[in-house]
């Protein structure tokens, strides 16, 4: 895939300031004086009169009066400052790839602009970063893609931005990275639009930020994707990435299971009506799926509705009743939610008395006390094991059919006080396995009686 580059050129020029100052301008860049064309070149710009030319002008002129640029002798650097008829807008310089450009800024030293030129990827700047690592702006220069600066930059890692190296486009910026495993931040590398990018997350994806990677924007992000969908942040992809390929991809790769049980609405779901799975929504007990069962009541599955607790689910029933045709007795004997006790109260022959003897919930206790005498077989086990205070009244009334190795996990109100009083009941061994409150204190009391 194809990447741009991270820099457009700005085509500007600004208007010469007149002859005199090509006049030095030339004089910076000139040759010897007994190279004849130049001296003539020279004195035709000291008479010629001012025109209105822009300063990339000036600098061919001054390229015409230059000898070959490897001969020309090493100009004297004007460290002292200049006085404001001798300053020099050096600004299109810095777009400029012929050689003899490092010339006029040799002659202009003090007025560089260091931060613009560390951005610089022209070979010509290569020697004034060389010659001035002190005046190095290494946050632009690690930016700067060009294969003249990663030498110098390897050459310096004592003062590298590492962060800064993570969005830079060249294979140097990859290979320093890689050959510094502790520098590399995997947060920025999710993020970056450095094309070297995509084989490394491909290849390490344990390390992958990959909320920060559902975030980016860049293209190959994709490919990254499609190879481990199911460890991308689906809710940052939709909500926060514009990508072209996003929608499709998200709508053919999400976990819409995982989508529509979450305690949380996501967007995904109420964006997608058409990818909703409508059995993890009867399922799910958080208050969002509200909304979204009465917006849509012909699809939700009322079977499994059967064993949702959540209280959501009362409302929604108090006006689609009639459209519980298909109803799970079991899940209503089990469920906790007060909404079944209709269900139940309506037809007390459907419900599983025994799976009731489990159900810790208050409608279970008003609806047993009403109907014990149809617990043709009462499931003890379950009963013991019970924390609703309403299996209290059973559990005194029938001491010896209670398990009293399950009683010791059950943490309810009513079970501290009938183990208080069934006390030699208990096996020491039981009680030692279980954290409840009330167990680990009668064990030690045991346990001190038999010492």
């Amino acid at each position: 895939m194809a990447c741009t580059s991270k820099r457009s050129r700005d085509d500007s020029a600004t208007d010469s300031e007149g002859a005199s100052k090509r006049a030095r301008l030339d004089s910076a860049c000139k040759v010897d004086a007994s190279t004849n064309s130049a001296t003539t070149t020279s004195d035709a710009a000291s008479t010629e009169p001012a025109r209105d030319n822009s300063a990339t002008n000036s600098v061919t002129t001054a390229r015409d009066d230059t000898a070959d640029s490897e001969s020309a002798p090493q100009q004297v650097r004007a460290e002292s400052p200049r006085s404001a008829e001798e300053l020099v807008d050096l600004g299109p310089l810095y777009e400029l790839s012929e050689p003899w450009t490092e010339k006029i800024f040799e002659a202009y030293f003090d007025q560089i602009e260091w931060f613009r030129l560390c951005d610089v990827e022209f070979e010509w700047a290569r020697n004034l970063i060389k010659r001035n690592i002190d005046k190095v702006v290494w946050q632009i220069l690690c930016t700067n893609p060009a294969e003249w600066v990663g030498k110098i930059v390897c050459e310096h890692t004592d003062k590298v931005s590492w962060p800064e190296v993570h969005y830079n486009d060249a294979i140097w910026a990859r290979n320093l990275l890689m050959a510094n495993p502790t520098k590399v931040d995997w947060t920025l590398l999710s993020l970056t639009d450095a094309c070297w990018a995509e084989q490394v997350l491909i290849d390490n994806p344990d390390k992958v930020d990959w909320e920060a990677l559902s975030e980016n924007h860049t293209a190959w992000v994709q490919n990254v994707a499609e190879w481990y969908p199911d460890r991308v942040d689906y809710d940052v992809l939709w909500n926060h990435n514009s990508a072209p390929w996003v929608d499709d991809f998200v709508r053919q790769n999400a976990n819409w299971d995982e989508i529509c049980s979450r305690d949380e609405v996501s967007d995904i779901v109420t964006d997608n009506p058409d990818y909703i799975d409508w059995e993890a929504v009867s399922l799910n007990e958080s208050s969002w799926v509200l909304k979204l069962a009465l917006a849509n009541p012909d699809k939700m599955n009322y079977y499994l509705l059967c064993s949702n607790s959540g209280a959501w689910v009362e409302k929604f029933a108090r006006v689609n009743m009639h459209k519980f045709r298909s109803i799970d007795w079991d899940a209503v004997s089990s469920n906790e939610g007060y909404w079944v006790s209709k269900l139940a109260w309506t037809a007390p022959e459907k419900i599983n008395y025994r799976l009731l003897c489990g159900n810790s919930a208050p409608w279970a206790g008003d609806f047993a006390r009403a109907h014990l005498h149809k617990f043709g077989s009462i499931d003890w086990n379950a009963i013991s094991s019970n924390e609703g205070f309403w299996v209290a009244r059973l559990a005194w009334a029938n001491p010896d059919k209670i398990n009293y190795t399950l009683l010791c996990a059950n943490s309810g109100m009513w079970a501290g006080d009938f183990a208080r009083a069934h006390e030699n009941r208990f096996k020491l061994a039981d009680l030692k396995k279980e954290e409840t409150t009330w167990s680990k204190r009668m064990g030690r009391r045991l346990e001190a009686k038999c010492k």
